[in-house]
């Protein structure tokens, strides 16, 4: 990572591409975060509780109901942060991996943007067309990871995201369902390695994909399957999925 990426560090050792990328999958495996907005009405902060996916950039997706306090916030004030974690079983929830992401959130009509957060949260198809709601993408400008006790890092926008896609480089809802048809030893040998759990008897189920990993349903569960490695020639793991999820 080139000097000028970063954005400071805070203690720890100097922080590099690898602490960029584990404040990414952090970003990448969380579900639901805390919202921050600066309130309408005296100006404080308030937090909000949401369901979150990421563009294939590692930028924030949201659904939200204009009825909802946090989105009238928005609509006065456009900067807004969130509070992402790692899932973290049993001990000190304080060494757990966690994000605080910066920028500026705005409404977004992008297909591909709705399809990869529906394909995180299918539960939210029952209601992402009601008139009030829509989606949003939060633009990260900076990043605050904390990996746990002494290792605190911060990180400018180029550091912590990933450039866009081609076209041709991204899996279109057929091509994840043959991909997922021709590899399913490789995706159930990482769920049980990457999840902790043995995947039930349902097939697993590419339903989005980036350059940093997969995610992947099994029945009704939804999980984050990471690669090795950012894989930036993604149209290569037609053929070589099993050797990124090792």
């Amino acid at each position: 990572m080139a000097k000028s990426q970063e954005f400071s560090t805070i203690s720890g050792p100097s922080a590099g591409p690898d602490f960029a990328r584990q404040a990414r999958l952090t970003v990448r495996q969380a579900f639901t975060g805390c919202l921050a907005t600066l309130d309408m009405e005296g100006g404080f902060p308030f937090a909000s509780l949401v369901t979150v996916a990421t563009s294939a950039e590692g930028d924030p997706l949201l659904l939200l109901s204009g009825l909802a306090r946090h989105t009238k916030n928005i609509q006065e004030n456009i900067k807004a942060s969130i509070l992402l974690e790692a899932p973290f079983a049993a001990g000190d929830p304080l060494e757990a991996s966690r994000v605080t992401l910066q920028g500026e959130i705005a409404k977004t009509d992008s297909d591909v943007l709705r399809n990869r957060f529906l394909a995180r949260h299918p539960e939210a198809e029952g209601y992402a067309d009601f008139t009030d709601f829509a989606f949003y993408k939060l633009q990260v400008s900076s990043a605050h990871f904390i990996a746990g006790f002494g290792r605190i890092h911060s990180f400018a926008r180029a550091a912590v995201c990933l450039d866009a896609l081609s076209p041709d480089q991204v899996w279109d809802a057929a091509e994840c369902d043959a991909v997922s048809t021709t590899h399913q030893d490789a995706l159930k040998t990482a769920w049980r390695r990457q999840v902790g759990s043995e995947p039930n008897d349902a097939d697993l189920k590419i339903v989005a994909m980036d350059g940093d990993g997969l995610d992947v349903r099994n029945g009704e569960a939804v999980q984050r399957l990471n690669f090795n490695t950012v894989t930036h020639d993604v149209a290569q793991l037609r053929s070589t999925l099993p050797d990124a999820l090792e």
